[in-house]
């Protein structure tokens, strides 16, 4: 079920961004938002009453005392009016869901690409007076547009999260900060980050000692905290550096799926890192079938 405010709130944080709704979703919104409250309308009949008898005209007076009586009906049935809104929202998230995710990607993506391009021409991190004496106009340009870029990236990063969870996939976007598990921490990477080449632990480990305090996190980088951090570039640069591909890897809503990190494992000949390599992951797969196996066991 979808919130009326929230879901409201976000149709109008997707137009600002330039997203075009459809006729459907603009008469949803438009019935939603002008759906006045029981208590607003009994206000208005009260007020309507208040000046017929003030100015001694009875036709008016007795008009107003029906649209009173009326009015305070509506204001007995407010659960009848709450239900109405909410299926409203419920409507209005069906009819912009996909097309919003749709859109709202495409952004992400489109920033995604231009960081990574900005990250192939120069180091966001070079000093400023050396980029500017010494560095060409692409270096400049590219040094220059790091911080609207990240700044961007991060706002379409909650949007996009944000228009997955109106549609009801919230448990996978939800920021785990009670959580002390790198793997739940990372789940919202499953949206933002394609693996490609890249380690799924150490992008998991970057996206979580730049995107949360490190107390939240068990597992100490094994990568230097200067990669990790990202400088300038933040968390998504840290990303890219790492290997990984800012583009989402959902095609739609329906294919979203939180990032998936097995756990560490201990085995006879020490920690198993699943994403290690093929010989890692099987020999994870065999210790988890070794251990239901004998927690089944009579």
């Amino acid at each position: 079920m979808s919130d009326t405010y929230t879901i409201s709130t976000l149709y109008d944080r997707l137009t600002a961004r330039g997203f075009k709704p459809s006729k459907d979703a603009q008469r949803i919104y438009g019935a939603m938002t002008t759906c006045r409250t029981p208590d607003a309308i009994l206000g208005d009949a009260r007020s309507e009453l208040r000046a017929a008898l003030l100015a001694g005209d009875q036709d008016a007076t007795d008009a107003a005392q029906a649209a009173v009586s009326a009015a305070s009906n509506v204001r007995a049935s407010w659960e009848s009016f709450e239900a109405m809104r909410r299926e409203y929202a419920d409507e209005l998230s069906g009819v912009i869901g996909e097309p919003a995710f749709t859109f709202v990607r495409g952004l992400y993506d489109a920033a995604g690409s231009a960081l990574t391009a900005a990250l192939a021409t120069v180091d966001p991190d070079t000093a400023p007076d050396t980029v500017m004496v010494d560095g060409s106009k692409a270096e400049r340009e590219a040094w220059v547009s790091v911080p609207g870029i990240v700044a961007e990236l991060d706002d379409l990063a909650v949007l996009l999260g944000d228009v997955v969870k109106r549609m009801g996939r919230s448990s996978y976007c939800q920021n785990y900060r009670s959580v002390k598990d790198v793997k739940y921490v990372a789940y919202p990477l499953g949206l933002f980050v394609t693996v490609g080449s890249a380690h799924p632990r150490r992008l998991a480990e970057a996206w979580c000692w730049t995107y949360q305090p490190p107390r939240h996190v068990n597992p100490t980088p094994p990568t230097p905290l200067d990669t990790i951090s990202g400088g300038r570039g933040g968390k998504w640069a840290a990303l890219v550096r790492l290997g990984g591909v800012l583009a989402s890897p959902c095609e739609s809503l329906a294919t979203y799926a939180p990032f998936d990190l097995a756990p560490l494992t201990r085995g006879v000949s020490g920690v198993i890192d699943p994403h290690d390599g093929p010989a890692q992951m099987a020999a994870y797969k065999r210790h988890v079938a070794v251990a239901v196996s004998t927690t089944l066991s009579p």
